[in-house]
């Protein structure tokens, strides 16, 4: 199930949603919080694409029971406050990507993250 209603790219009850590349701009005036979302067993494999989040109470991720993966990506815009949401032992797994925040947090083993101004990007060792 995909809904862009609750968020951006919305996964649920065992869905497994591969997102290719594309434009998500999370603007201001949006009333959904995540511009990708996970719940319930689901998975997000996210591929490419530019996001760019500018509200500072939205989060690019949230994951409930499922695993969000970033293969790669642009993720700029404001700085949120919250940048990634995980609960009842949802993950983030980061290989791939471009962000306005530091995901060493999430990074898989073998992957790095390194800074260049205020960015950070994610590449293999």
């Amino acid at each position: 199930m995909i809904s862009v209603v609750t968020s951006g790219v919305y996964a649920a009850n065992g869905a497994d949603v591969v997102f290719n590349s594309g434009v998500i701009n999370h603007n201001p005036e949006r009333s959904s919080r995540y511009i990708f979302c996970a719940l319930n067993a689901s998975t997000i494999t996210i591929k490419d694409g530019t996001f760019k989040n500018d509200r500072a109470n939205n989060a690019y991720f949230w994951a409930d029971n499922s695993i969000i993966y970033v293969q790669g990506g642009d993720f700029g815009g404001v700085a949120s406050n919250k940048k990634v949401v995980l609960t009842n032992g949802g993950q983030l797994i980061i290989t791939g990507g471009t962000f306005n925040f530091d995901p060493s947090e999430w990074v898989k083993d073998g992957y790095v993250a390194t800074q260049s101004g205020s960015t950070w990007t994610v590449t293999a060792e």
